[in-house]
């Protein structure tokens, strides 16, 4: 009888080794999946600050396009015609301005909620 307790305690032992080294190696898979979602959410407030300042360089480069043809145009018109295009432009401008902001903001906000959510779970 001593014999069949004997070994069964050295097979629990072994289940227990083999389910430490198990968990070990599934904090192991959890802990590089976490490092890896680190690293993509890095990439993608990069890849999406990128993005950001490439449309603001977009948009200052339309911008002076259109400024440029506006002063070339405003040789060749009347000025009601020129008061038109510059107040259309200026409306353009502001709307462009208050969107990019709206998005500046967003992304703003975005990111301070993942921080609170980082930090909330670490």
């Amino acid at each position: 009888m001593l014999k069949g307790k004997k070994k069964t305690h050295e097979y629990t032992h072994q289940l227990e080794l083999l389910q430490s080294e198990s968990d070990l190696r599934l904090n192991e898979k959890a802990d590089q999946k976490a490092q890896e979602q680190a690293a993509a959410k890095a990439q993608a407030e990069k890849d999406a600050i990128k993005k950001i300042a490439d449309a603001t360089m977009a948009g200052i480069k339309a911008g002076e396009e259109a400024s440029r043809k506006l002063h070339a145009d405003a040789k060749k018109q009347n000025e009601e015609t020129t008061v038109a295009a510059v107040d259309k432009l200026k409306t353009k401008f502001d709307n462009t301005k208050a969107q990019v902001l709206a998005i500046v903001s967003n992304f703003g906000k975005i990111h301070s909620d993942l921080q609170e959510l980082k930090s909330e779970y670490l």
